[in-house]
């Protein structure tokens, strides 16, 4: 028989009828020890599962999207530093190419250099091979060119710790079942992380020459406009960092 919850005051005997369920001052609801227990379980449980659940999206946020893998630069350039150039480029696909190179240009600018945006000069509808860059940049008398192309993607499957509740049952009040949960039940799920991986060359627009290069790595799990400030900043730290800019 289940244990059930009683109303019981000093000196006065229990009784069990439907009357005395009804909760009356200075009366006293006795709950069964398990019962009690149980609740106590329960929120220390959740508690455990909060604190982990902010240490996971802490360790998230405290991780680098963005990674330089490889860096290249001529070292013959002596210190010599860019000062106009022409910005071609976009994380992948034309949706946000201008979005991309606005933040380029606007990040370049606040630095000093004098940067033009390839889409005001080349419609979204024409295709920009190499030859068409290089003819707007000359056009516009830009001494570098500075575009960015994703080479590849990758995916890579990881697996992450889990846990949830086993959940079980108790009679609260007579015939009216309640549920609890009990341990924690350990677990793993798997994950799918995808990068795109994305190079960076910047060019003598005279003699197209090859000036600076690198190829990064970025994890996709922002939204493009984080991404996009996230790589511009990345990216020029890293040309001031070798006195391009």
């Amino acid at each position: 028989m289940p244990h059930m919850p009683c109303l019981a005051r000093k000196g006065m005997p229990v009784s069990h009828d439907s009357s005395s369920r009804r909760i009356r001052a200075g009366w006293k609801v006795y709950t069964p020890v398990h019962t009690r227990n149980s609740r106590k379980r329960m929120k220390s449980q959740i508690g455990v599962m909060c604190c982990l659940s902010v240490i996971f999206f802490g360790l998230m946020s405290c991780t680098p999207t963005i990674r330089l893998t490889t860096v290249w630069k001529d070292e013959t350039l002596q210190g010599k530093k860019i000062e106009k150039v022409f910005v071609r480029g976009t994380l992948w696909g034309e949706a946000n190419r201008e979005l991309f190179e606005n933040e380029f240009v606007k990040e370049l600018k606040a630095r000093g250099v004098d940067a033009v945006a390839s889409y005001t000069v080349i419609p979204f509808e024409k295709a920009a091979d190499e030859e068409t860059i290089k003819t707007a940049a000359r056009v516009l008398n830009r001494d570098t060119i500075l575009t960015v192309r994703m080479v590849n993607t990758k995916t890579v499957n990881r697996s992450v710790p889990t846990e949830s509740f086993r959940p079980c049952v108790y009679r609260d009040w007579p015939g009216t079942p309640s549920p609890c949960w009990t341990d924690l039940v350990p677990g793993t799920a798997t994950v799918e992380d995808v990068f795109l991986i994305l190079e960076t060359n910047l060019y003598d627009a005279g003699t197209d020459r090859l000036l600076w290069s690198a190829q990064s790595e970025i994890w996709v799990v922002e939204s493009d406009a984080v991404m996009m400030k996230s790589f511009v900043q990345v990216m020029l730290d890293r040309l001031s960092q070798d006195k391009m800019i």
